[in-house]
């Protein structure tokens, strides 16, 4: 499934399963995937475990999957199923102490935090509210922590494939240089994938414009060659 902006009431389904298509992403030459639980997301737990599992049967591809962990047990289950990193978004925001000591107990390799945002603002809890906090202050605050790795979708870019902002992620480059920043949101062509490259991202997130066919897995990973 993808949403539009996060939003469940604007919802396309794909029929085709799941493990299904992260095989495909796999045999096309995919080493790393990017799962979200949006059930999950939305309620604030792991609900598509089965699936997940599933798709961690498929060998030499590294998994991250984020949506709904909001407990240290969530982690464990996910880790111990042999997911490779678990994204965590609003335990991180909103409970710094807790996810300190995940991050201490667990591994700081195996987090990497989402920071989304919204008309300027962080979104958590599935997207579905927003926080004025300081955006450099939680940024500096989890580099002291040691993360390495922050996912930033531009939410009002996410399902409309209509381009990556770009300015953004050379922004936070630039401003955050030790992190690792994924871009993700408005992925529509081999040549936005190009020039989010020259922002020097770390990765870049692509659903939709694959799913749809709008863009060819292929061309991408030729790209990166």
């Amino acid at each position: 499934m993808r949403l539009v902006e996060g939003d469940f009431t604007k919802k396309t389904t794909y029929l085709r399963s799941p493990f299904a298509t992260a095989e495909q992403f796999s045999l096309t030459g995919a080493r790393a995937l990017h799962i979200v639980d949006l059930d999950g997301a939305r309620e604030g737990r792991i609900v598509n475990a089965f699936s997940i599992a599933k798709i961690r049967l498929l060998n030499d591809i590294e998994i991250q999957v984020g949506g709904g962990i909001r407990t240290e047990t969530a982690v464990e289950f996910l880790l111990g199923m042999g997911i490779d990193r678990v994204v965590v978004g609003s335990v991180a925001l909103r409970s710094p102490e807790l996810f300190a000591s995940w991050v201490k107990k667990l591994g700081v390799n195996r987090f990497c935090v989402a920071l989304d945002l919204k008309d300027g603002l962080i979104a958590h809890s599935g997207w579905q509210q927003t926080d004025a906090s300081d955006f450099a202050a939680i940024v500096h605050r989890l580099i002291d922590l040691g993360i390495v790795r922050i996912l930033t979708t531009d939410i009002r870019r996410d399902g409309r494939m209509e381009g990556p902002n770009i300015d953004l992620y050379k922004e936070l480059v630039e401003k955050f240089p030790t992190v690792e920043w994924i871009a993700s949101g408005g992925v529509r062509s081999k040549e936005d994938v190009a020039a989010l490259r020259t922002t020097r991202v770390a990765g870049v997130v692509i659903g939709k414009a694959l799913h749809e066919g709008r863009l060819r897995l292929e061309d991408v990973l030729e790209e990166s060659c």
